[in-house]
């Protein structure tokens, strides 16, 4: 009898080794789970507060309509100067030669619109613009003032 329940007991000693066991890799499943989550809303968080800072300044204009917030040529110079190596497409209305900066296309063809001298000459610097962003490829010259969820162009419509 005695060896019956010594067998009986290192039975049922296995069987709480083994859900011990299982409830700790369960629980650290869960954990990984929960960290991995965090960390992507965290990345998450990060990229969406980079993007506000970086175009905090030309989102004022929510809707074609809105005239909420202007920019000086100036700023428009500086803005085709630090995006004009990007993805970014921006449209400057009424320049003094009718060019439009569609970026990337037109420094690939024409690298000389981007030089200061050239921007200057293009530009009116003492002009007022309203910024505005535009989402997800849409025609700056046309579409702006939009919503959605990927930022891929500026536009600047002269005061």
């Amino acid at each position: 009898m005695e060896s019956n329940a010594t067998g009986i007991t290192k039975i049922a000693i296995e069987f709480v080794m083994v859900a011990i066991f299982l409830a700790i890799a369960l629980r650290i499943v869960y954990l990984r789970d929960t960290y991995s989550e965090a960390f992507t809303k965290r990345q998450d968080t990060e990229v969406a507060l980079d993007t506000s800072l970086e175009f905090g300044k030309y989102s004022g204009n929510k809707t074609k309509t809105d005239r909420l917030v202007t920019v000086t040529g100036d700023e428009v110079l500086a803005a085709l100067r630090d995006y004009h190596r990007g993805e970014i497409a921006i449209y400057v209305d009424a320049t003094k030669t009718g060019q439009i900066y569609q970026i990337p296309s037109t420094i690939a063809a024409h690298p000389e619109y981007f030089t200061v001298s050239a921007l200057q000459a293009s530009i009116d610097l003492t002009a007022y613009y309203y910024p505005y962003l535009v989402y997800d490829n849409e025609d700056p010259r046309t579409n702006y003032g939009n919503n959605g969820l990927e930022i891929t162009g500026l536009a600047f419509i002269k005061k």
